[in-house]
């Protein structure tokens, strides 16, 4: 590696040492646990909540709580 990219690379591995990245990425570990449990409690498919808060983050926790009724049968197809 040439020193530019030891730069760059160094530069890099600081940003994610950053208080801020490591509250983010608290949040998003939690964000991921709660649409679990949510998607657990109310009888609807686990894996697949997983997935989606994994790759939406907390855009599946809005979606779990606002479009999930309680009154509302569990989940049978593979569909959101």
């Amino acid at each position: 590696m040439n020193p530019q990219q030891k730069e760059i690379l160094r530069l890099y591995l600081e940003i994610l040492k950053s208080p801020l990245m490591q509250w983010l990425t608290w949040i998003s570990i939690a964000s991921v646990l709660i649409v679990c449990v949510i998607a657990w409690r109310k009888g609807l498919r686990v894996w697949t909540w997983f997935l989606y808060s994994v790759l939406l983050g907390p855009i599946a926790l809005v979606h779990i709580l606002f479009k999930t009724r309680p009154d509302a049968p569990p989940e049978s197809s593979g569909a959101l």
